[in-house]
Parts: structure tokens; C-alpha cells; sequence
């Protein structure tokens, strides 16, 4: 893996046919997505048609070039996401390699029209999550998708151990690398885990998802009860058993609002919450407090490298931030410091401290 925006994203190299990609890994969302050569860009806040450069992309998907590539026909792929960006296009079967690791036909979206804010390296997203996320429409009618009419498909991962490519499971740790952010590995430990290592389990649960018109019940992200938030080691926030999804998407830890009021008060000199951030602001200097969140019993220590992000040349955000309505997320600051495992075979997630090692 590498990283990408200051160390707010990862990504993997990914084959499709044979043009290679970098797309960000995302456990928090199930579609694998490629932006297509000759693709429009629009302005997310007005809609108008903007240069193609405005969107933000890497290198783009000609599945004309592609001797592995067919057309699927009468669907239609359409997502919208928190940030008010949203991608549509069609799809394709392709053949796509991951590491060693290839699927010689899976179903892939090509983005045709675009209101991204992309960071100028990745071309599109690796969805890991359950089938329940995946975007897929009847037709060729962007206009005429509903959320009651989405038709779920295998995402990648589903794909590869359904025809036993690899064991049900995948696991990541995460660096503080630019150049090496870690490992993604499927059907296993990623390297340098010690045959040692001490797990922790707890179950994945079913999550009701809120689509308009639209309720669903089930296993769609990896959600985790967390016991709590503490610093050091006490409870902050004053909220027990909360649910919280794992997702290599996202950058922060976001947790209830109380919880990130406590935590970042705490801060020398204490974080404020910025609007216009949609985060707390931070001096860059500031001595972070020492948070741990315990799991299953456990308490997984943050290393206070995890706490300070760096936006631009000047500005520096909280690694902690408000959820607000949203789901509450254990992102990349709460991934760099453990080796997680999805065992999606055994319905569990299982983390380990990389404090140690």
C-alpha cells in the first residue's frame, strides 16, 4: 500500500485487464470503481461541467484497449457519497488482479461522470465490504434508480473466496509510510505479523442502513461494538457500547459528539472545532493527550504520531472528530496502530496491537 493527501488515504495497485491503477482501499464501501477515458468532470457544488483535471484523477480506465473486457448489459452504476461527491457510469466484466491474486471476470464500474475531489494519483476505489453496499441499477436511466431497486452483485472480495482464490478473510496494517503504508493481504496475516501476536475477537454486527425509501438490515459494513474511548486508560465522554464501523476509507476517529468534545479538550493547547474544517483545528505543535479505545476488553493505545494531521503547509487537524448523524468510524488514525483482521468466514473482526512490534 501507499498513501495519498498528507497520509489521509491509502491505496493499491490494481490491474484491470492489463492497465494498472491505483485505487483507494476502502473497507467502508463495497464497489470496485475505475474513472473512463474521456470521462466528465463537474463542479460538486454547482454541477457545471469543468476540465477533467478538476476532478482530481490519476490515470483513466479505455476498456476498448482491454482484450479481457465485456460489456454488462442493462445496469447502471450511480453513488453518492458523505462528502457530496458522487460518481456514475456503466459496468464491465474484467479481468482484475490484485497483488497474485486474479479474478479473471468480475464486475467492475466504470465512472463516466464525475463530481469528485480526487488528490491527482488515484483513479478510482477498491470496495471490500459485504454485497449489501454495492450500486448497482436496472437500466441505462441514471434519472429512474431507487434505492429499492439497487441490485447487489459479488464485490471483489466476495468473488475471491467464493471460487476459492483465498481463505474468507483479509487482514491490514497500516504504516506511517508515504512510500510503503503497509499491506493489504488476503486469505491471511499480512508480513511481519509475529506468530505471537496476541488477537483480540469480537463479532461483526448487523448494521439497519437508512437508504431513501429504503431500510436494510443486515451485514454491510464491518461494525464493531466498542466498550469505550479512555484517556488515559478511564472512560471518556461518558458513553459505553457504542457501535462503530471499521473503514480504511475514512481518515478519522469519528466518535460521538461528547466523546470528541472530551478528547479534544484535552489537547495543550486544547483543539476547537472549525465549521469550515468539518474538524478541530489544532496548533501543529500541541501536545496531544494519550486515548486508547478498548475493544473486547482491550484497550488499543493511539500513538500521539496519529493525533495531529497536517493539512496543507500551514493547518493541522485533530485525528479525533465529531460523527455527528453519521455512522461513527474507526479510520486510518485508529488502523495505524493495530493489525486488523476481516473474518468474514467466522463473522468476526479480530485486532491486535502493533505498540510492541
Amino acid at each position: 500500500l501507499s498513501s495519498v493527501y498528507y497520509g489521509q488515504g491509502l491505496v493499491a495497485n490494481v490491474t484491470l485487464g492489463d492497465q494498472e491503477f491505483a485505487l483507494i482501499l476502502d473497507t467502508g464501501s463495497s464497489d470496485t470503481w475505475v474513472v473512463g477515458t474521456g470521462f466528465i468532470c463537474a463542479d460538486p457544488s454547482t454541477l457545471s461541467e469543468i476540465d477533467e483535471d478538476g476532478c482530481g484523477f490519476g490515470a483513466t480506465y479505455d476498456s476498448k484497449q482491454s482484450l479481457t473486457a465485456r460489456s454488462v448489459p442493462n445496469e447502471n452504476f450511480r453513488i453518492h457519497y458523505g462528502s457530496g461527491a458522487f460518481v456514475e457510469g456503466r459496468f464491465e466484466y474484467e479481468q482484475v488482479t490484485v497483488g497474485d491474486i486474479q479474478v479473471s471476470s468480475q464486475q467492475v464500474a466504470v465512472v463516466e461522470y464525475s463530481a469528485w475531489f480526487g488528490d491527482n494519483s488515484s483513479s478510482g476505489i477498491l470496495g471490500l465490504a459485504y454485497p449489501a453496499l454495492t450500486f448497482a441499477y436496472p437500466g441505462t436511466n441514471f434519472s429512474a434508480d431507487r434505492q429499492a431497486n439497487r441490485l447487489n452483485y459479488n464485490p471483489i472480495f466476495t468473488t475471491m473466496y467464493e471460487i476459492g482464490l483465498v481463505s474468507p478473510l483479509f487482514s491490514l496494517a497500516v504504516s506511517r509510510d508515504a512510500d510503503s503504508a503497509g499491506y493489504l493481504a488476503f486469505g491471511g496475516l499480512p508480513p511481519g505479523t509475529p506468530k505471537a501476536a496476541n488477537f483480540v475477537s469480537t463479532p461483526i454486527q448487523t448494521l439497519t442502513t437508512y437508504f431513501p425509501g429504503y431500510n436494510y438490515t443486515g451485514y454491510a459494513f464491518y461494525t464493531v461494538t466498542v466498550d469505550e474511548a479512555t484517556s488515559p486508560w478511564r472512560n471518556v465522554g461518558n458513553i459505553t457500547g457504542f457501535q462503530m464501523i471499521v473503514d480504511s476509507g475514512t481518515t478519522l476517529l469519528d466518535v460521538p459528539n461528547q466523546v470528541a468534545d472530551s478528547i479534544n479538550a484535552q489537547f495543550d493547547p486544547p483543539a476547537t472545532y472549525s465549521a469550515d474544517l468539518g474538524a478541530y483545528a489544532v496548533a501543529c505543535n500541541a501536545t496531544p493527550p494519550a486515548i486508547g479505545i478498548r475493544i473486547a476488553g482491550r484497550v488499543f493505545p493511539i500513538s500521539p504520531q496519529d493525533m495531529i494531521f497536517k493539512y496543507g503547509q500551514e493547518t493541522c487537524f485533530s485525528g479525533v472528530n465529531r460523527a455527528g448523524a453519521s455512522l461513527t468510524v474507526l479510520g486510518i488514525v485508529f488502523l495505524r496502530n493495530v493489525v486488523a483482521v476481516f473474518d468474514v468466514g467466522n463473522t468476526l473482526m479480530r485486532f491486535t496491537s502493533t505498540a510492541n512490534f
